[in-house]
């Protein structure tokens, strides 16, 4: 029995928040309103040409059972025209901006017809209640409105139907006949849309959340992949693989950097590893490279891919040249003498994407590994540079030969060192 108690009154404490509306903060349950807006303007759309059609039709059947159906006809032609100056209001700014408010107005002057009916026809009030009830449900639930509004609606109707039979003097056997039938549809329409309402503000949270997630990861795409290949993907391409013919790749490292690690407290180590590469990352951006990825102490860009599909062998040599001051003034805020060595080669690569759950935009080819054994070759503090790209540096860079080195996996290979810019 103890072990029941707690469900039981945990059920109890969770009954009457299945009762109450959950209510946002102020800016979320404005967008809620607007959201309702939109879908009362719609609802008016559909439901209320569909009225002015049963309002036409529904005299002719009227004439049958009243003698004197002159308020009848006056009743349904009011409702009809009612309807149609809805729909047409709809052109008036003002009017869809406030028609969750005024539709009050206008479903309160078609309530009211309805109980002037009720007044001056003899015997109305078995013809009218249904005109009534058929009234509260559009507030209920025909009509799209909020659970406060439907409310006020349906306490108008219940305050005027009565106001309207005592002004007839009806008898009490009316009073009960016509509040029972009006108490149930009352009952009826307020929880249809209280329960409407109650749905649709969970899928209102449920999407926010839902594009507040995809947001999100949409930024952490747009920061680990080119804007370019990031709209390919959003696009709905799904292998991305290009060969870029003339693509210039930078390979830099920390000379030393293994044994200034084995030195260094890990957090002095990441301390100095963060505040070089975001400096190398603006540096990249200054000069409109992209930046590649970082392995290690290793920080990779290149031109002539990604978002620097238009950039050149220009654009990563000042890169290189800023990236050494950098360097020097990273090393001197740590208490660090450290140096970088650069290693910089030009020709075709394959860019693409690769990877599902944490997609990666890389580059391969014999450039790649070129730039790479230029880099591993270089003297510290030196940026060593192939033929190809030597001979693509015009007369704003000072380039000097530095003889053929012997690479692993490649051979001899003529090198340069970018020396400073004119």
């Amino acid at each position: 029995m103890s072990r029941d108690a707690p469900s039981r009154s945990s059920l109890l404490s969770q009954f009457p928040a299945k009762l109450r509306l959950e209510k946002f903060d102020d800016c979320t349950e404005a967008d809620f309103k607007e959201e309702v807006r939109k879908q009362c303007i719609d609802s008016v759309k559909l439901v209320l040409p569909v009225t002015v059609v049963l309002h036409l039709l529904m005299p002719v059947g009227a004439t049958y059972v009243f003698p004197h159906p002159e308020v009848i006809i006056t009743y349904h032609f009011f409702i009809a025209l009612s309807c149609v100056a809805g729909v047409m209001m709809l052109r008036w700014r003002t009017y869809r901006k406030h028609i969750l408010n005024l539709g009050i107005l206008v479903w309160f002057a078609c309530a009211s017809a309805a109980v002037l009916a009720l007044i001056y026809t003899e015997n109305g009030i078995y013809y009218y209640i249904g005109a009534i009830i058929f009234t509260t449900f559009y507030a209920g639930g025909f009509i799209r409105t909020t659970f406060d509004r439907a409310s006020i609606c349906c306490i108008l109707v219940f305050t005027c139907s009565n106001a309207g039979l005592f002004l007839k003097s009806f008898d009490t056997k009316a009073f009960v006949y016509v509040n029972s039938f009006l108490l149930y549809t009352i009952f009826i329409a307020l929880a249809t849309c209280f329960f409407v309402e109650k749905t649709e503000r969970q899928k209102f949270k449920l999407e926010r959340e839902l594009r507040s997630e995809r947001d999100r990861i949409d930024r952490i795409l747009r920061d680990i992949l080119p804007m370019q290949i990031y709209d390919r993907i959003k696009g709905g391409e799904n292998h991305i693989a290009d060969l870029n013919d003339h693509v210039t790749i930078s390979f830099c490292d920390i000379v030393g950097f293994t044994h200034l690690a084995s030195r260094t407290s890990p957090h002095d180590v990441i301390r100095l590893l963060n505040d070089l590469f975001s400096q190398l990352d603006d540096i990249a951006a200054k000069h409109g490279i992209e930046k590649i990825k970082t392995i290690g102490d290793a920080y990779m860009a290149a031109a002539g891919v990604g978002d620097a599909i238009h950039k050149d062998a220009h654009a990563v040599a000042g890169f290189a040249l800023d990236a050494r001051r950098a360097v020097l003034e990273t090393g001197e805020r740590h208490g660090a003498a450290i140096q970088m060595r650069f290693g910089i080669a030009t020709g075709p690569v394959i860019s693409g994407v690769i990877g599902v759950t944490r997609p990666v935009f890389d580059v391969w080819g014999s450039t790649v590994n070129l730039a790479s054994r230029l880099e591993t070759a270089s003297p510290p503090g030196a940026i060593t540079l192939d033929a190809r790209t030597a001979e693509l540096l015009d007369r704003r860079f000072r380039v000097r030969p530095s003889g053929c080195i012997a690479l692993k996996g490649i051979g001899a290979v003529a090198t340069f060192q970018l020396v400073h810019s004119n």
